[in-house]
């Protein structure tokens, strides 16, 4: 991936994306429950309200009928998780967002390395974070990678990982 920010965990990497997009204070973003918690946190720590929303009995993945019926003029965002690496119907996903004009951002926590028809999994959505938790396929004991879809949008991210510095301080 071209515009990665690597930053401390996984948590904080998807509060500093959610916040990057700019998304209304206060707005629903449709999540799935069935994630550990800090998915919820993250989107609570963006100033945007989690909605639960029910997943497929099969791969445990959100169900895309039942984003459709979540769906409020509130909703600015949708944060599905791809459980245990197993990718979430994307096609669906992004099909959804794009008609109904919300951001994707996908919980690929579990999903380093996962690919959907011969692509990256963070091909897919506005941006996919990764974590680097002690517990992942994938560590470095902990940290975070948001993939972002530009350069402008990675930049931005970095800005707030950074206290909103542009760059860092020479002395």
């Amino acid at each position: 991936s071209e515009h990665i920010s690597l930053l401390a965990n996984g948590t904080l990497a998807l509060q500093l994306g959610l916040q990057a997009l700019r998304l209304p204070a206060g707005s629903e973003v449709i999540t799935t429950p069935f994630t550990f918690v800090a998915t919820a946190h993250a989107i609570k720590a963006a100033g945007l309200t989690p909605v639960f929303c029910d997943i497929q009995r099969e791969n445990f993945n959100l169900d895309p009928e039942k984003v459709v019926a979540a769906i409020t003029p509130r909703t600015s965002a949708i944060v599905p998780v791809h459980v245990y690496g197993h990718p979430c119907d994307v096609h669906a996903l992004e099909q959804i967002a794009d008609q109904h004009r919300l951001k994707l951002v996908f919980d690929a926590a579990h999903a380093f390395g996962v690919e959907v028809d011969g692509r990256p999994i963070s091909d897919f959505g506005d941006m996919s974070m990764f974590s680097l938790h002690a517990t992942k396929l994938f560590h470095s004991v902990e940290g975070g990678v948001l993939v972002c879809p530009d350069e402008e949008c990675r930049d931005l991210v970095d800005r707030l990982k950074n206290f909103g510095f542009q760059s860092d301080i020479q002395v």
